[in-house]
Order: C-alpha cells, then structure tokens, then sequence
C-alpha cells in the first residue's frame, strides 16, 4: 500500500472528535503525515519519531521508560509484545501478519538499555517489513493531554 493510500485510510476511519492520528514522520511516512497536514485532520495529527527516547514520565520498575529503553520504538513494540503474551488479540485482517508482532527480538545496548535487534539481524529472522508493526505499535502510544476550556 502506497503512502497516500495509508494516509487516505486513517482519514477515512478517525473520529476527529475522540481520536488522534499518530504517523511515522521519518522516511516513508513522511509523505503520509504531509497529506493529512493538508486537510482538516491535522489539528489531531500526532507525528511520531520512533527514534526520539523512551516516555519519561512512564516508570517502569521504579525509573523513567527512557532510562531502559534505547528509544520510543523498542519500548512501544515491547507494550505491544508484553499485551499479546497477556492474551491481548487482534481482529483478523487478510495480508496481515500479526506474527512478526513477536518476532522482533531485544538486545542491551551499548548504553545497556533494551533495543530492537538491528534490521540486519531482523531479515536473516525472515522479518523484513515491520511496516504493519510500526503502525500497530503506535497504538500503544502514551496519550497527549488534550487542552481543556478551564474557566
């Protein structure tokens, strides 16, 4: 599916006055985030950098998500991983493959945070396009807090 597909979709499917959309704004996103920029969905566009760290106002075993995870997407891919092990499901989609959900596989970084294992080591596993996964994963994305009309 092509970008403007992916970005004509979520256009398609948002309650603007309930939700949000989150988009990768890196590489191929990018193209998706500037066609909902161009419509009346971009106040509720939430461009997303999986490569910015880990939430800090999350604590996990007593320190901030950024503390242990190397970045955003190796800590919402693990929300994603630790909801499915829990018996979390998705509804059947065709050409969907949910599996690579838990294919991805963690490492300590250098930093000794936990990473996702390189796109390398990724495709000698058989994954090669966690294009689907990136999108689910940005699911579990902490909420932005909305501005309220306090008088």
């Amino acid at each position: 599916m092509d970008v403007l597909t992916v970005a004509d979709k979520a256009i398609e499917t948002v309650d603007r006055d309930t939700e949000e959309i989150a988009m990768d704004k890196q590489g191929v996103g990018s193209g998706a985030v500037r066609r909902v920029e161009r419509t009346m969905y971009k106040k509720i566009l939430r461009k997303v950098n999986a490569g910015e760290s880990a939430p800090e106002n999350i604590k996990e075993m007593g320190e901030p998500a950024s503390e242990r995870y190397e970045n955003l997407r190796a800590w919402l891919f693990f929300r994603v991983q630790e909801w499915l092990i829990a018996g979390g499901k998705f509804e059947k989609k065709e050409g969907v493959n949910y599996g690579q959900l838990l294919s991805v596989k963690y490492k300590n970084s250098k930093k000794g945070k936990i990473q996702i294992i390189s796109k390398d080591e990724l495709r000698k596993r058989k994954v090669n396009d966690l294009g689907v996964a990136d999108a689910i994963s940005f699911t579990f994305m902490p909420k932005k807090p909305r501005m309220g009309n306090k008088m």
